[in-house]
């Protein structure tokens, strides 16, 4: 039986959704951790992953299981905030425009064909790049007003030796206006859970600090409309996982929007879901994926165009769908010479539309 955990699903879930811990921390604090080239984060973050664990726990609705794996996710309370949206617009577009670069070298083989496709493994059919462009998507979407994901559940209060009174300091730290929007606007609990910890470097000597343990270690407080792009991405690797692969195909064609080159992904990644449906819906592979190289045309995402488009001609090679033919086959040839890209492929493609083109004429199917 396969380890939840280590499924698309269970992997999503233990790095994009465990709980977060607020980080802040004096500058003397990182400038502590900085002699070892490492962030204060960065530092602990090594001791934030739980395995060969066995714990019983219980869900919402009191159903017992047992944990097996925990993961802690650290942010200094400066990053908790939703990244700016041009920003992370430009972070895909690079996204895509380097998985263009660095996958365009195959189109210049012959073209795919469909059986063979359809003989090989799931992991040998998805562009390898989809899995990183979901991920850095989903997190574009974080820290929202309305998703209570990336709320924090605790802060971790954290105060250098060499500050004078450390006391005073804890409770300046947590009442500055450095603190994340989520919790000044109202939309996380102000009485979150506050764990204070007092580092010392040794480096700079015994520290009379230390004279108080709680200095060392206290605990105060209580415990403490997502995004419909991120809940489609659940609501898709939930429905993977029961192999309803038809299914997240029409959640990948719901979450497109507005912005063309996200739905060209979108759609692109909509046909590998119909292409691997039981049985595999040929034509709607066929059809997403020319919608796909549409829009990433309109992006100048040309490479990606024209993959889309070879991938497409499979679908439609000995069918009486000329017109789709003849519109995909020019904008193979057009594009590939108007960037000067593997033009060898190009006629052989074009070659190879045009005499079956001249068949279908010849034999009246028009």
């Amino acid at each position: 039986m396969v380890d939840p955990a280590n499924t698309p699903l269970g992997k999503m879930l233990l790095e994009e959704i465990t709980p977060v811990v607020m980080v802040l921390c004096t500058p003397l604090v990182e400038e502590s951790c900085l002699k070892n080239g490492l962030s204060f984060v960065q530092m602990l973050s090594p001791f934030c992953d739980f395995t060969n664990i066995d714990v019983p726990v219980r869900t919402a609705s009191d159903q017992p299981y047992r944990l097996h794996k925990f993961k802690l996710r650290l942010f200094y309370a400066s990053d908790i905030r939703q990244p700016n949206l041009e920003v992370a617009k430009e972070r895909l577009k690079q996204v895509i425009t380097k998985a263009g670069e660095d996958d365009f070298p195959e189109i210049s083989s012959d073209l795919p064909q469909v059986n063979d496709l359809l003989s090989r493994h799931e992991s040998e059919i998805l562009p390898t790049w989809f899995q990183f462009f979901n991920k850095e998507l989903v997190r574009t979407l974080s820290f929202s007003d309305h998703e209570a994901f990336d709320h924090p559940v605790a802060c971790l209060l954290v105060v250098s030796s060499c500050d004078e009174e450390p006391i005073n300091r804890f409770i300046d730290l947590f009442n500055t206006n450095k603190l994340p929007s989520l919790l000044n606007d109202g939309a996380m609990d102000p009485k979150i859970l506050k764990h204070y910890l007092l580092v010392h470097d040794n480096q700079d000597g015994a520290s009379e600090k230390y004279a108080t343990p709680s200095y060392l270690f206290m605990k105060l407080g209580s415990p403490v409309q997502q995004n419909a792009t991120r809940c489609g991405f659940w609501w898709i690797e939930m429905l993977k996982t029961r192999n309803q692969i038809k299914e997240a195909a029409t959640v990948y064609f719901r979450i497109c929007g507005e912005d063309l080159l996200h739905s060209a992904v979108m759609l692109e990644q909509a046909s590998f879901c119909y292409l691997l449906s039981k049985p595999p819906m040929l034509h709607k592979y066929g059809f997403h994926l020319v919608l796909s190289g549409d829009h990433y045309k309109k992006c100048d995402q040309i490479k990606h165009a024209i993959c889309t488009y070879r991938n497409a001609v499979s679908v439609y090679r000995g069918t009486t769908w000329n017109l789709i033919k003849d519109r995909v086959h020019f904008h193979i040839g057009h594009h590939s010479y108007a960037g000067d890209l593997g033009q060898q492929s190009s006629i052989k493609d074009i070659t190879g539309a045009i005499s079956e083109r001249f068949s279908s004429y010849c034999s009246g199917d028009q």
